[in-house]
């Protein structure tokens, strides 16, 4: 018979590990051929997988949606706005891939970047 203390361990311990294999299970957004997301949520967002990429083409930003004006609004220049450097992107040392706070249940590309980008604290 477990006591409360061993079972509370237990419970933590399965806990940990359902959180580690959700991670692992997640797929990065998958990308069509003319720069725009292959996922809802992304989509809507106006993520690009490489926003240097997108900057240098004016067609990868008109595919995507990624929103120019915001962009240029903001005190960073727009190269910096990476999701690498966004707020909303909880592993600041994952610079290919990471979860995104805003599309859940996907990896995004580190040196991606969506319409909510908000500069890391």
């Amino acid at each position: 018979m477990m006591n409360r203390r061993q079972f509370i361990a237990v419970g933590i311990s399965v806990l940990a590990g359902l959180k580690s294999v959700q991670a692992w299970a997640m797929e990065l957004v998958k990308m069509n051929k003319d720069g725009s997301a292959d996922h809802p949520a992304a989509k809507s967002m106006g993520y690009v997988a490489d926003l240097e990429k997108a900057l240098a083409s004016p067609a990868i930003i008109k595919a995507s949606g990624l929103n120019m004006k915001t962009k240029k609004s903001k005190p960073e220049a727009p190269k910096d706005q990476t999701c690498v450097n966004c707020q909303l992107y909880p592993k600041k040392d994952a610079k290919d891939k990471g979860p995104c706070q805003v599309i859940p249940g996907v990896l995004v590309h580190g040196p991606g970047s969506c319409n909510t980008w908000i500069k890391r604290a």
